[in-house]
């Protein structure tokens, strides 16, 4: 809209007017995803024999011809938005359907909760699950993981501030109650969008603790004592 200008208000741009407009856009996700926004203007106006005289806008007066196209006077006005991808997955153990002793088929639940915590949209999540006894030893879940909600619009992309749940369950074997606990970690990988990977690995306490002792309190396995 225009702003100022028109120093006589005849609404003809007379010589020497500069007249100024004002617009805004409010960033959207799309603009996010794609690291920044281009925008120009083309002013049409008529001289007194009615032919049109055309300009297209220019980001710095010509200095520099940023667009390549050979003409210094009509480049974009670009502006660059940070981009922070970031993933948040944390793991929780549910054996309150294990007995006193452990049993054969006794279940252990398990809840992941993959978060994006950054400010692009990343595609659908791709977990791989570690199962451990507490010897180190691999063991096969039962069931899952599987998604259970998160995915509030159903477009398959894990949006920005979403939450979605995984469930998985492990039916107590033999193995595992001679080792007398199980060790269970997640690792989630999901793309932003230039295709870039964005990985992170399950907790057990939201960082709270570094109960592995690698010197990182955010990647700990889940444990489940038996």
């Amino acid at each position: 809209s225009l702003d100022d200008g028109d120093t006589d208000d005849d609404g003809f741009l007379d010589v020497g007017e500069v007249w100024t407009y004002l617009a805004r856009f409010d960033l959207d996700q799309q603009a996010i995803d794609a690291g920044g926004l281009s925008n120009s203007v083309t002013a049409s106006a008529q001289d007194p024999g009615g032919d049109n005289v055309v300009g297209t806008s220019d980001d710095d007066d010509g200095a520099t011809d940023s667009s390549g196209d050979g003409n210094p006077d009509n480049d974009p006005t670009l502006v660059t938005v940070d981009q922070s991808p970031g993933l948040d997955v944390q793991k929780r153990a549910d054996a309150s359907g294990v007995g006193t002793p452990a049993v054969l088929g006794d279940p252990v639940t398990f809840t992941i909760t993959v978060t994006n915590t950054g400010n692009q949209t990343l595609s659908t999540p791709v977990l791989t699950d570690v199962l451990l006894d507490a010897d180190g030893q691999p063991l096969a879940l039962s069931a899952g993981p599987t998604l259970d909600s998160g995915d509030t619009d159903n477009d398959g992309t894990l949006d920005v501030g979403e939450v979605w749940t995984y469930v998985a369950r492990f039916d107590l074997d033999q193995q595992a109650i001679d080792a007398a606990g199980i060790s269970n970690t997640a690792s989630i990988t999901a793309q932003d969008p230039d295709g870039t990977d964005i990985t992170d690995v399950s907790d057990d306490d939201g960082g709270a603790t570094d109960a592995d002792g690698d010197g990182t309190a955010d990647n700990d396995p889940t444990l489940v004592d038996l």
